[in-house]
């Protein structure tokens, strides 16, 4: 029967498992014997592990990483943390990491959710069996170093493994928490958010990088066509027929010529009618000298066509106020209510026209 590894809540009561489970290494066949024992020395050089960093050092050794023979071997050197900070961790038989602060801190598992995949068209994408990143990039082995944009909308990355500088500064520069927590292990959470903002901007700078690199990479495939040997003799025939073939002498668009005569045109004439306005204010004026009607001031004319047609007790008081100095005396000596109007209120009225109504 089939051997279940240890599993491990973070809620979970000291001390964690430090033996493999009864009966997981009788299972293991002889072709097994040294996957096991080159995993031993993984584990001995680092105390946790998540599944893809561990494929990945195993392959490059030339092991064979099937799923059957990867299960038998972490059960006999590992126990599996299934949540807090190190979810989907195999640690060490043995090792605690709640209680080693600083070694523990920087192998801590974060869950990163790409923002890409937030998208309508990804999520239809996925819906209809297609790769739910579209861009042209390898997906064949799982990327645990964060050197392309994640390829699921969930993904474990260890901070020991992510190849970014910014998130390698955020860890060692952190101030490490007295005691772990399930949410963010021995990291304060502000570093958390900062590493998981710094994530997101460099996922989507990657996936721009690699819509753009079609475009970028065109223009030396054109020169590539270029230069093969079928262009240039097309190249060199093309520059013959050019340099024998007549010149032709054409006229000039119509629209050129024509301009600076236009211009010129239109500022004479605007030219012309400032002339003529400043003609007919001088003739209006001439007339009205002319005329012996002696132009009246402002305030006399106001209070005429104030006063104009309606006689009232304030009237002979407000020309009184605007009338010249010689009015002002004949005024004061006539009665208020029977003064006869100004020889100035007459020519007032001549020039305003008929009283208006109130």
């Amino acid at each position: 029967s089939w051997v279940q590894v240890h599993v491990v809540r973070f809620h979970d009561a000291p001390p964690v498992p430090n033996c493999p489970p009864e009966g997981a290494e009788e299972q293991v066949r002889d072709d097994e014997v040294r996957l096991v024992s080159g995993m031993r020395e993984l584990f001995a050089e680092r105390p946790l592990w998540i599944r893809a960093p561990v494929e990945e050092r195993l392959q490059e050794r030339g092991f064979n990483t099937s799923v059957t023979s990867m299960q038998k071997a972490f059960q006999c050197v590992s126990y599996l943390w299934s949540d807090g900070p190190w979810r989907g961790c195999y640690a060490r038989l043995g090792y605690d990491p709640r209680t080693e602060r600083t070694e523990a801190g920087r192998m801590q598992v974060i869950d990163f959710r790409d923002r890409f995949f937030r998208q309508q068209r990804v999520y239809f994408a996925a819906r209809q069996g297609r790769a739910a990143n579209s861009s042209h990039m390898s997906t064949d082995a799982a990327d645990c170093h964060f050197r392309r944009p994640p390829a699921n909308r969930s993904q474990l990355y260890q901070f020991v493994d992510v190849e970014d500088e910014v998130v390698q500064n955020i860890i060692h520069t952190a101030e490490f928490l007295p005691q772990a927590s399930e949410r963010s292990g021995w990291l304060p959470q502000p570093a958390l958010d900062a590493i998981r903002e710094r994530m997101a901007v460099k996922a989507e700078l990657m996936r721009r990088a690699i819509e753009v690199r079609p475009m970028l990479e065109a223009p030396s495939a054109s020169a590539a066509l270029t230069n093969t040997p079928e262009a240039k003799e097309a190249d060199a025939v093309t520059g013959t027929h050019a340099a024998t073939a007549p010149k032709k002498l054409t006229a000039p668009p119509h629209n050129t010529v024509t301009r600076g005569t236009r211009v010129a045109a239109q500022f004479k004439a605007r030219r012309g009618s400032v002339i003529r306005a400043k003609a007919q204010a001088k003739g209006h004026r001439q007339a009205r000298g002319h005329s012996g009607v002696e132009p009246l001031s402002r305030p006399v004319t106001a209070a005429a066509q104030e006063d104009a047609g309606a006689p009232h007790g304030g009237g002979a008081t407000r020309l009184k106020r605007c009338a010249p100095e010689g009015e002002k005396a004949r005024l004061a000596s006539s009665p208020t209510q029977t003064a006869e109007p100004p020889p100035e209120e007459h020519a007032s009225r001549e020039l305003l026209g008929p009283p208006r109504a109130r």
